[in-house]
C-alpha cells in the first residue's frame, strides 16, 4: 500500500497539478478557540468568500509594506515586542489561485480560506517577546529560540512541551506568516 502512493505521489507531484487543501472546522478546534462549533463554521465560511481581488488587493499593500521594512514587529500585550529581520527574504503569496506564473515558480499549493503571505526567516532572527493572551503566557524570545516562559505553572509545562523546549534542539522561529483574508479581522 505504502508503495502505491507513493507512485501515486510521484506521478502527481510530475503533473504539477495545483492542490488545494481546505479547512473543515471540528468540535475540537471550536473548543480550543473557545468557540461554538457554529460560530467557527461561519467564520470560515464567510473567509472563503474573500473575492479573488479582494485577496490579491490585500496582499499586494501587505507585500508593498513588508518589501520596505527590514524588520517586522509583532506587539501584544504588556508591551512585548517580536522583531522579525526580514529585508532581502521572498514572500509566498496564497490568494487562493494557482496560475501558469504560480507554476512557473513552483508554487501549486494553496489554502481555502486564502489570503496570506509567508517568509522564512533566518534561524536565529526572532528577538523579543510575544505574549499568548489565549492562555496567558509571555514568551521570551532569543535567537530565533523561546529562551523563557512566563505563565503558570501547567500552562508553562504544555508550551514547553508543545514547542520542544525540553529536547536537545529546540523548535526554532523562523517562519512568519501575515494574514491578509479581509474577513478574519477577529
Amino acid at each position: 500500500w505504502h508503495a502505491a502512493r507513493e507512485r501515486l505521489s510521484q506521478i502527481e507531484q510530475a503533473r504539477n497539478l495545483p492542490t488545494m487543501i481546505v479547512a473543515t472546522p471540528t468540535e475540537r478546534q471550536a473548543a480550543e478557540l473557545g468557540l461554538p462549533l457554529s460560530e467557527l463554521e461561519n467564520v470560515i465560511y464567510q473567509a472563503q468568500h474573500a473575492s479573488l481581488l479582494e485577496l490579491q488587493r490585500e496582499i499586494e499593500t501587505v507585500l508593498f509594506a513588508c518589501d520596505r521594512a527590514d524588520v517586522i514587529e509583532i506587539h501584544t500585550a504588556h508591551d512585548s515586542v517580536l522583531r522579525l529581520p526580514c529585508r532581502g527574504h521572498p514572500w509566498a503569496q496564497n490568494d487562493g489561485y494557482v496560475g501558469p506564473e504560480d507554476l512557473e515558480k513552483g508554487a501549486r499549493i494553496t489554502t481555502l480560506p486564502a489570503g496570506a503571505l509567508a517568509c522564512t526567516l533566518g534561524a536565529d532572527a526572532a528577538e523579543g517577546q510575544v505574549y499568548l493572551a489565549e492562555v496567558g503566557a509571555l514568551l521570551h524570545i532569543a535567537g530565533g529560540q523561546v529562551q523563557h516562559i512566563d505563565a503558570d505553572t501547567a500552562t508553562r509545562a504544555a508550551l514547553s512541551e508543545a514547542l520542544g523546549l525540553e529536547g536537545e534542539s529546540p523548535l526554532t522561529l523562523s517562519y512568519v506568516v501575515i494574514g491578509a483574508n479581509p474577513t478574519l479581522r477577529r
